[in-house]
């Protein structure tokens, strides 16, 4: 995610880094409602948060998480429950395939903000039924 000022990640002026993911699902009709959704996980505060890694450890920054959200800006959920629907993106000879896209920018967490290290790491679990 690069480097940020203290001085954005407080105003919000950070930049958003967007990633994603596809999904190939065979046999499915075009008009099939989508069967595949994903929750993610992670070392998180609430959905849509994660926490730093080695938060509190020296050289890890503090009073920054990570904000997730996809591309409709719904906070990316840390529970089965809440699972979100994957895009339908496009068919192939193989089968349908689906995307998630989402964005991932640092946010104050509360507390004075120091510097340093700010990696996280989140995994996402697809829910197909």
């Amino acid at each position: 995610m690069g480097k940020q000022t203290i001085e954005n990640i407080t105003k919000g002026s950070v930049r958003e880094v967007p990633f994603n993911f596809d999904v190939r699902c065979e046999g499915l009709k075009p008009d099939t409602k989508v069967p595949v959704k994903a929750y993610f996980e992670g070392n998180s505060q609430a959905d849509g948060l994660l926490k730093l890694v080695n938060l509190g450890q020296p050289g890890v920054a503090s009073g920054v998480g990570i904000s997730l959200v996809n591309n409709k800006g719904v906070k990316l959920p840390f529970d089965i429950s809440r699972s979100v629907a994957l895009d339908w993106n496009r068919e192939i000879a193989e089968g349908s395939i689906y995307r998630f896209s989402g964005s991932a920018k640092y946010v104050p967490t509360g507390g004075e903000i120091k510097p340093g290290k700010g990696d996280a790491t989140m995994s996402f679990v697809l829910n197909y039924n």
